[in-house]
């Protein structure tokens, strides 16, 4: 009787897990990248929300547009958000190319004229424009939740889509 001296090693239902895998990948990192900027979106709505210019207010204030957007408030406190416009405008998105998927979030759309003070809020701003005898400091939304995504969101994103590959789903 002759002996088996070596075994048998299958790996065609890895070759084909592999297979599977390379042609998920596309749709699969773009549910990672979409999934990040959303939530980049998410936090930097809730950072003009809560970041206000420090000081204080409790006059009404009249609308510039017209027609009014958003509802007005009548006090500064906590955040930057009076008519809702400059909260409301900020989105994500994706765009895929042949290679590569990006996705993006904040201001996404040029600013109309009437929207241009967005930029003074999140840059800060000194003497002249808006308030020429004020120093308003930015409030840096943008920056802060790029931040946020890279240093939290992406390795929890990233842990999560591997599970999901492991899992086979």
């Amino acid at each position: 009787m002759v002996r088996k001296v070596f075994a048998v090693i299958d790996i065609s239902s890895f070759e084909k897990a592999l297979q599977q895998l390379g042609q998920n990948a596309p749709r699969v990192m773009e549910e990672l990248v979409l999934e990040a900027a959303q939530a980049g979106a998410n936090k930097m709505k809730e950072l003009v929300e809560t970041r206000g210019t420090e000081e204080q207010w409790t006059k009404p204030l009249r609308a510039k547009e017209n027609p009014a957007r958003g509802s007005y408030k009548d006090y500064s406190y906590p955040g930057r958000v009076n008519t809702g416009n400059m909260r409301d405008l900020i989105r994500a998105r994706v765009q895929r190319g042949p290679k590569q998927v990006q996705a993006a979030f904040g201001w996404l759309d040029p600013f109309s004229p009437e929207d241009r003070y967005i930029e003074a809020q999140e840059n800060g701003f000194t003497k002249g424009g808006f308030r020429p005898d004020k120093t308003v400091k930015g409030m840096f939304a943008r920056r802060d939740a790029r931040l946020y995504v890279q240093q939290t969101v992406i390795p929890r994103l990233v842990r999560k889509y591997v599970k999901r590959f492991l899992k086979g789903a």
